[in-house]
């Protein structure tokens, strides 16, 4: 088991990759053709719909990816979005924070 103030190196790990690339440059009508494209750089580019608040039905209509998937990567988006607001002073409390939220709501499901 991992101490308190270690951090959570495997989740911020995600968060940072998903701040990786950059399709601010795209617009509306090229972010939905690049969501046709099956590749790589796919889960990016859905991460920048969701950002732009792309419907979660919409973005499974164009990829066919599930929503339970497109949700789990909205929940690291709105994390990306917590942690650009608080700065990297409080990155780890945030993540600590988040991933207590987590585990609470794995424990009511199972």
């Amino acid at each position: 088991m991992r101490a308190p103030d270690e951090g959570h190196p495997f989740l911020e790990q995600h968060v940072d990759c998903l701040m990786s690339y950059d399709f601010t440059g795209l617009s509306y009508t090229g972010l939905v053709k690049e969501l046709e494209i099956v590749d790589d750089m796919r889960i990016w580019r859905i991460a920048e719909a969701l950002r732009r608040g792309f419907p979660y039905e919409l973005i499974h209509e164009i990829t066919r990816i599930d929503i339970w998937f497109i949700d789990k990567l909205a929940i690291l988006v709105e994390m990306e979005k917590e942690l650009k607001a608080v700065g990297e002073g409080k990155k780890r409390i945030l993540l600590q924070s988040s991933l207590q939220k987590q585990n609470a709501l794995s424990s009511l499901i199972m």
